[in-house]
């Protein structure tokens, strides 16, 4: 009976495509996914006509991208894209403008940190910390966890 025996490297590589493919195609999407379900959970849980028009902007904007800093740390890096939320549909508040920074006439930057972190002392604005980034980091590292190991034992398996 003949044996096959694998090169240190093939095997190696057999198990990084493994992993990256885990991570591009099925870690990414559900951590993408976790985040938009959280950002829904909370901001936009309890919507008040009165003060707010709720457009799911910054629901929609979520996205990520992973990245390899050397053979050892990989990042996941899932967001609301402030570039990606686009403004209210009545034209006088298109660029989220009630609250922009001295010489901005957009506030895009600071909405995702101000629902996440919560405000107060504010005279105009009070808001509680939703913390929907926190509790998807949290849940992202079982994701991780689960579909990694079911990508690496896949790839375990002789064929």
């Amino acid at each position: 009976m003949a044996k096959r025996f694998a090169v240190e490297e093939e095997v190696f590589e057999k198990y990084r495509k493994a992993a990256r493919d885990a991570l591009l195609y099925n870690i990414r999407p559900k951590i993408i996914q976790k985040l938009k379900d959280n950002i829904g959970a909370t901001v936009y849980s309890s919507p008040d006509p009165q003060y707010y028009a709720r457009t799911h902007s910054m629901q929609r904007s979520v996205s990520g991208y992973i990245k390899t800093d050397n053979s050892t740390q990989t990042i996941i890096s899932i967001y609301p894209d402030p570039n990606n939320m686009t403004g209210f549909p009545v034209s006088r508040f298109k660029n989220y403008a009630s609250i922009a920074g001295m010489g901005s006439s957009d506030n895009r930057e600071m909405i995702v940190e101000w629902l996440n972190e919560g405000t107060s002392g504010s005279p105009i604005y009070n808001h509680k910390p939703h913390k929907f980034m926190d509790k998807t980091a949290k849940e992202s590292s079982d994701i991780t966890r689960k579909e990694l190991g079911k990508a690496l034992s896949k790839a375990n398996r002789v064929k």
